[in-house]
């Protein structure tokens, strides 16, 4: 019985140490290896700022599309060297007469649903920029943006580049989760590549864009972003090229967004060339995979504390309750979704939604079939 008390509380513990790295001891470790790495010598500025082709996929975005044109048309870029492309996904509405009405936008498009990777692949199929910008439809982009996003390709080891989005307004968990992030991909930068960019606002070299496998895969800026990776280039970070969204102030719909979330980055990270890994293994399986994984650690590590306490250990038993506690305060916090919370409840109950999701995402993945359609959460 010693034995098993002490396999049951290492298994807790180590569950409990994996979500605690993820979380924790994944940005320290970036911060100690770029502290002491050699820091990379800042490339000069660009001579020639290179000919853009700005992809703008759309679905029913008639309401939103108007000023995300005028704010393109308003870059800090010369003129006579972007191109703004618009792709309508089946839209019902006016979306392409709004971009076929507006001076110099390209307009692609079809009567049937077929997807946003589609979306993208026709886009970058007509596109005749060195570099290919892909961003969303209800993204705010400033003016200096596109010249901070194409900065980076001074580095001729720079393939892709990944703007930093920020959240506005809406659900303060989910502005201070994309400030998490965006921590975590300067210092994944500064250490070698970032992983993944944000559909927001990213850049690609033209000649190392591939096509978005169609079908499942709808996590295209996880996809095309370390695709270059896999090439042997770096995905660059930008945290100057700014893309200013709203977050959902819905609970329901956050869940159902980062369980699509979810699933589509499984089914990206399936679909990538293999090298990813060879080049970027330590920051894929920290930043990504233990996260997907999260669920299952938490499972364990509430299960095993469990058994441990119920087979007489006072260490399983502390784990036990603590982990109670949490869920109990997670539960609170849901009590209070609707009104502005003391933080001792708000955190706990946006951590376990955000790991119900993912688990919720895990069953989309395997069971909920084909599905290359996006929605609009907001």
């Amino acid at each position: 019985m010693f034995w098993v008390r002490i396999a049951l509380e290492a298994c807790a513990a180590a569950a409990l140490a994996a979500v605690v790295y993820h979380y924790v001891g994944y940005p320290l470790l970036l911060r100690l290896v770029a502290a002491l790495g050699r820091a990379p010598a800042k490339p000069a500025p660009l001579a020639v700022l290179p000919t853009l082709s700005v992809i703008v996929p759309c679905h029913n975005e008639a309401a939103t599309l108007p000023a995300k044109l005028e704010n393109l048309r308003a870059a800090d870029y010369p003129a006579d060297k972007i191109e703004i492309i618009v792709v309508s996904d089946g839209s019902s509405d006016e979306t392409e007469a709004v971009a076929r009405g507006t001076d110099g936008v390209r307009v692609v498009g079809w009567p049937e649903r077929r997807g946003k990777p589609a979306a993208l692949n026709a886009g970058a199929e007509v596109a005749a920029g060195e570099v290919l910008v892909f961003t969303d439809a209800n993204a705010g982009i400033p003016p200096g943006s596109l010249r901070e996003l194409v900065a980076p390709f001074a580095d001729p080891r720079a393939g892709a580049v990944c703007g930093e989005q920020v959240i506005t307004r809406g659900a303060s968990s989910e502005r201070a989760y994309w400030r998490w992030e965006a921590r975590i991909k300067k210092l994944e930068a500064a250490v070698g590549s970032a992983v993944g960019a944000d559909g927001s606002l990213y850049a690609v070299k033209r000649g190392l864009f591939k096509k978005v496998p169609e079908g499942r895969l709808i996590m295209d800026d996880f996809f095309v972003s370390l695709q270059v990776v896999a090439a042997g280039y770096r995905l660059a970070y930008a945290p100057a090229a700014v893309a200013r969204e709203e977050a959902l102030d819905d609970g329901r719909a956050e869940f159902k967004r980062k369980a699509r979330i979810m699933a589509g980055s499984v089914a990206a990270l399936a679909a990538l060339d293999g090298a990813v890994w060879r080049r970027i293994p330590w920051q894929l399986f920290s930043h990504k995979i233990l996260r997907w994984l999260g669920p299952g650690f938490l499972a364990v590590a509430l299960a095993a504390a469990a058994a441990a306490a119920a087979a007489g250990s006072v260490f399983g038993a502390v784990l036990f309750a603590a982990q109670l506690l949490f869920y109990a305060a997670a539960a609170v916090g849901w009590l209070w979704r609707r009104q502005r919370g003391p933080l001792l409840f708000r955190a706990p109950y946006s951590f376990a939604l955000a790991n119900a999701a993912l688990a919720y995402g895990w069953l989309q993945y395997f069971f909920g079939g084909k599905e290359a359609a996006w929605e609009k959460l907001r």
